[in-house]
């Protein structure tokens, strides 16, 4: 038998909830940042190929460099002046933002 628990937070859980349960903590903080370093690694050396880039890691170290610059205050504005109507986590706008980029 196999049981798949789906939580939004661990404020409720023990330890032995966790452990049994085989539950993974992934702090939401800096999971956009992984995401979009992965995205940006997984594709743009494929478009700067294609683009014929000399360097095909410019326009990856470029793209990773203005999501370090403006997501954050993006963010948090986006957090403190706006109310949502759903509630969204951060992933999910920055998400959104990758798919607008890459076209899908």
């Amino acid at each position: 038998m196999k049981l798949i628990f789906e939580i939004r937070d661990l404020k409720f859980a023990t330890p032995a909830t966790a452990t049994r349960a085989g539950i993974l903590y992934i702090s939401e903080e800096r999971q956009w940042q992984n995401m979009t370093t992965a995205w940006a690694t997984r594709y743009l050396p494929e478009y700067a190929k294609a683009a014929k880039w000399k360097d095909e890691k410019v326009p990856m170290d470029t793209v990773i460099a203005l999501f370090d610059k403006y997501c954050p205050d993006t963010i948090f504005e986006l957090k403190k002046s706006y109310q949502h109507l759903t509630p969204l986590a951060t992933m999910n706008w920055v998400t959104s933002l990758v798919n607008i980029l890459h076209g899908g």
